[in-house]
């Protein structure tokens, strides 16, 4: 659903179970969706334009709190700000049991944002899967002004300490960040309370010529409560042609307003699933995935449904297709890890890669039903 200027917007699905809006609204609510599992709402507009008198409940607990049959959560552009609005509870008094995946944008210099993040994750117990685009208004100057970078980072902190907030089942973190302190804490708070975390991939986007190893320094010192977990750093440098030109945007235009060549590198980066839904955040990130020249399709990171076998088959054999379809640059490498799949679906997409110049191929199936 893509809409613009509307009011307010009410869902009454008691069989709906994939929801996604992109536009802008001045409110939201689900009235009746008990079985609704994937949420994808990307808001655009001033947020800062609606007022709240005091006693209002959190938009946190009065939008989300109802769906809690979520699997999967993206929260695009302003909606976190918008979820943020209102006197926000000790804790959400809902558990998100099913919750597997959350993608959300967040400015780390809104603290009710950091703090509606933080009930989130507290209230899924199951979480596996982070994607985070973090934005900060006036980020240069956040990173270059350390007494009140200080003061903020005491202030955030401090609220998550009174929180019991174990990320037992994370697997896989990654975010795309400007090295603000605030940033490199919550890195900090992951990686000691993710047991089983697997991967930590931290894009780095700076303007600055900075030290790269003082930024992964810090993350290779910090505790880790998994041994097997891996951290992957990239840094991203902005020519200073591309810094902001005002302190006065809105904190969505810094990340919206970054150069396409970085975007393009960013997503890049990260196997095609993940970039297609982190594109989902931002709307000049939108289409920059169907230009990258990687495509990397790993079945076990994909959190699918978790039905039958053939079931996650088609899922996946539906996603590729998909993909390749609305892909318009030239593809220079493919890698696919799946379990089985039939013959005659590896054998289309090898013609078709085939027609298309790729350069480099990965098959990997990782049961007994090879491809032959």
């Amino acid at each position: 659903m893509q809409l613009d200027g509307c009011n307010c917007i009410k869902i009454y699905g008691p069989n709906l179970k994939h929801f996604h809006f992109d536009g802008e609204f001045a409110d939201v609510c689900f009235i009746d969706a008990p079985h609704l599992s994937y949420v994808s709402i990307t808001l655009y507009g001033d947020v800062g334009d609606q007022h709240f008198g005091q006693g209002k409940v959190s938009n946190l607990v009065r939008v989300l709190g109802c769906l809690t049959a979520l699997e999967k959560l993206v929260i695009g552009e302003c909606f976190m700000e918008f979820l943020a609005m209102g006197i926000l509870p000790k804790r959400l008094l809902v558990t998100y049991d099913r919750l597997k995946s959350i993608s959300l944008f967040i400015n780390f210099n809104d603290l009710n944002q950091s703090l509606a993040m933080l009930f989130l994750f507290q209230s899924s117990p199951n979480l596996q899967e982070l994607k985070m685009l973090v934005s900060t208004s006036d980020s240069y100057i956040l990173v270059a002004n350390q007494v009140a970078a200080t003061k903020y980072v005491v202030d955030f902190w401090k609220a998550l300490g009174h929180l019991n907030c174990s990320m037992n089942h994370l697997r896989m973190v990654k975010i795309i960040m400007w090295g603000a302190k605030s940033e490199l804490e919550l890195i900090k708070f992951l990686l000691a309370n993710s047991p089983v975390l697997e991967i930590l991939s931290v894009n780095h986007i700076t303007s600055e010529k900075v030290d790269e190893s003082r930024v992964l320094k810090e993350l290779v010192r910090f505790p880790r409560a998994s041994t097997k977990a891996q951290i992957e750093y990239k840094i991203h440098q902005m020519s200073s042609l591309h810094k902001m030109e005002t302190p006065h945007r809105r904190s969505s235009d810094i990340i919206s307003n970054l150069p396409d060549q970085v975007i393009e590198t960013i997503l890049a980066y990260w196997p095609i699933q993940d970039a297609v839904q982190t594109s989902l955040l931002s709307n000049k990130w939108r289409y920059k995935w169907n230009l990258i020249p990687t495509l990397v399709f790993h079945e076990e990171r994909t959190h699918f449904p978790p039905d039958t076998k053939a079931f996650a088959s088609n899922k996946i054999v539906n996603f590729v297709d998909r993909v390749l379809l609305q892909h318009k640059g030239s593809i220079h490498k493919f890698e696919l890890s799946t379990h089985s799949l039939q013959d005659y679906v590896i054998d289309s997409w090898l013609l078709f890669l085939s027609k298309n110049g790729v350069k480099e191929l990965v098959l990997q199936f990782l049961s007994r039903d090879r491809y032959c």
